[in-house]
């Protein structure tokens, strides 16, 4: 469970595992990507896999209002 405080409330993530904490250069998604407002961005891992970075904000706006 990650905890996520903001201007807008606390939060929690359920999520499956977490490896570990990483300083990261965020890179801008492709064109087939852009159009998601849940992701803000990419990041090559130091083993070369890609990481997505979700935009919590926009995740949370998004759950809020289809409830």
């Amino acid at each position: 469970l990650v905890c996520i405080e903001s201007e807008k409330g606390k939060y929690a993530l359920l999520i499956d595992d977490l490896i570990g904490r990483q300083q990261v250069v965020i890179k801008p998604l492709g064109a087939a990507l852009s159009n998601i407002k849940e992701l803000s961005g990419s990041a090559i891992m130091g083993t070369g896999e890609i990481a997505l970075i979700l935009n919590t904000e926009e995740l949370f706006c998004a759950e809020g209002s289809s409830a």
